[in-house]
């Protein structure tokens, strides 16, 4: 089963991935609650919170670390952030955005697999001819 995790939980991962953290050392930071060695590789979030989300549930956020992980809910700018943080695709060449919709997301067919995995329930993934949209599901 996939880890669910929160928008900002997903936002810290992927930031501190993107910073070079491996997911063997990240978690033996958060095994030994060592924030500052966290800290190193990026000082853009209060870190604690991460700490705290694995003491709470730590399968869920060793499972998210190890093997991926599905948002719990996201946001317009939460879309927009993940495109960036964990594909590297940017508003304006790597997407466009239409009123809630992003159109002309160009990434490859692994590449929306995990993206399709990571999103939440809220949104869905449309197949355009070249590209996919991604769309919010009204609720």
């Amino acid at each position: 089963m996939t880890a669910h995790i929160s928008q900002w939980e997903a936002f810290m991962l992927e930031t501190l991935v993107s910073k070079g953290i491996s997911s063997t050392d990240l978690l033996f930071f958060l095994q030994t609650k060592d924030v500052a060695a966290i800290e190193v590789y990026d000082t853009s979030f209060e870190y604690e919170d991460l700490l705290t989300a694995y003491e709470t549930d730590t399968e869920n956020i060793t499972k998210a670390v190890l093997e991926g992980y599905s948002v719990k809910f996201l946001t317009k700018l939460g879309v927009k952030k993940l495109l960036s943080l964990k594909f590297d695709l940017e508003e304006g060449t790597g997407y466009q955005v239409n009123g809630n919709v992003f159109e002309d997301v160009s990434i490859s067919n692994s590449k929306q697999e995990l993206l399709r995995v990571i999103l939440s329930s809220n949104w869905k993934l449309e197949k355009e001819e070249n590209s996919i949209r991604i769309v919010p599901i009204a609720g």
